[in-house]
């Protein structure tokens, strides 16, 4: 199974050539450098979908563009694939899941929908 991990990022470059996913969606190859988390200060290429395979639309991104990436390492450990979230930025789910286990039980009861 390939490791796959979320890194924050900047866009260094967008490329100009949208290119066709084999479920129809298109994405364009941009270049980003990995501001945190094991590839810091790394720059590399990532896939900003434009088109979802469903044929929801997506805004392209612009150089210097905060993003998130996600990012794996293939089975075979020979390649990393990293593609552009441009979406709202929200705290890591690590530190939720420890906030909500560990001091929150009550409060989350008190607040659950019955």
């Amino acid at each position: 199974m390939a490791r796959e991990w979320q890194s924050k990022g900047k866009v260094l470059s967008v490329g100009t050539e949208i290119k066709t996913k084999s479920n129809g969606g298109t994405f364009v190859v941009c270049t980003v450098m990995h501001q945190d988390g094991l590839l810091a200060g790394k720059s590399y290429f990532a896939q900003r979908t434009l088109t979802n395979a469903e044929g929801v639309s997506k805004d392209n991104v612009a150089v210097g563009d905060e993003v998130q990436l996600y990012n794996s390492i293939s089975d075979d450990n020979r390649n990393i694939f990293t593609s552009i979230s441009k979406g709202a930025n929200v705290d890591d789910i690590a530190e939720l899941l420890s906030l909500a286990n560990a001091n929150a039980q009550n409060e989350i009861a008190g607040q659950s929908m019955a």
